[in-house]
């Protein structure tokens, strides 16, 4: 119809076409033996068209992950409870924890609060042990005398991976393989615990989930100057900005980079979140590495 003109009861040929031009030939999406989808993607909206073209009805795909949730503290209060005392704070960690887990494809267990005796704590830790694939435990995991996830990991120390790791935020995240089971005992400060999940416990999940997380890193230009006086590396949270097409962060809005302010990461605007890798001080004009987290 576009490359004919109607003359009376005439179509004339305004261009003579091609044989196959405009036909779709068979194959041309997919052939025999192609391969459409790799093993350990997570199948997003995108591929569910694919297999309906394809006329897939079942396709064989991996269990999600079973994810123990664990916060201990006598100070903590569940969301609804009035507060006794100014010492009081909610469970920020318990669900931060669920909603990443959510994010990630696994199936959250939020346990009840633990009080602060060893007894409590480690027969929880137990149960989860029996009942999850993975536990994520939040608190108890530094050196004061009611860190009762840390006295849990000195004394199966055979079993412990890893404890303590030279960073900022959460320099005192340990991982272990708790009877062949993943376990991760997560710093108490919100901050903290949500960037030793981006770091360590999210590739753990993926894997767990048979994918694999590949996380976006991205190469700045820094536009101001960056100082730093510990000798840990530094993951800083900042905003990450696209701006004439050309990728600037800054650190507006950022109270201070203690480990329990949360809102650091809410930002206010359509920027993204993200975290500076620093080694050192760094200038204007030199490039840093950033974390993307979407």
């Amino acid at each position: 119809i576009e490359q004919v003109k109607v003359e009376s009861e005439t179509l004339r040929l305004l261009e003579i076409p091609k044989v196959g031009q405009y036909i779709c030939q068979k194959g041309a999406n997919y052939r025999k033996g192609e391969k459409l989808i790799s093993k350990g993607v997570r199948l997003n909206a995108n591929h569910i068209g694919l297999l309906a073209s394809l006329n897939c009805v079942f396709v064989e795909v991996f269990t999600r992950a079973k994810v123990g949730i664990l916060v201990s503290g006598n100070e903590l209060l569940e969301l609804g409870e009035s507060a006794k005392n100014g010492a009081n704070i909610y469970n920020t960690n318990g669900h931060l924890l669920v909603a990443k887990v959510l994010e990630n494809g696994g199936i959250p267990k939020l346990y009840p609060i633990l009080k602060d005796t060893k007894e409590q704590v480690e027969e929880c830790v137990n149960l989860a042990l029996s009942e999850c694939d993975l536990i994520l435990s939040s608190g108890g995991a530094s050196v004061g005398d009611y860190d009762f996830i840390a006295a849990i990991c000195k004394e199966r120390e055979n079993e412990m991976v890893f404890k303590g790791v030279k960073i900022k935020p959460g320099q005192h995240i340990s991982y272990a393989h708790f009877g062949g089971k993943q376990f991760f005992g997560l710093p108490g400060f919100p901050n903290s615990t949500l960037v030793t999940f981006e770091l360590f416990a999210k590739e753990i999940l993926w894997r767990l989930n048979g994918g694999y997380f590949v996380p976006i890193t991205l190469e700045i230009l820094l536009q101001e100057n960056v100082s730093k006086t510990d000798s840990r590396l530094e993951f800083r949270v900042c905003n990450v900005r696209n701006v004439g097409g050309k990728w600037k962060i800054d650190f507006e809005g950022k109270k201070d980079f203690q480990s329990a302010i949360l809102n650091n990461f809410c930002p206010l605007d359509s920027a993204y979140n993200g975290l500076c890798v620093l080694d050192s001080a760094k200038s204007v004009g030199e490039m840093v590495r950033v974390i993307l987290l979407i």
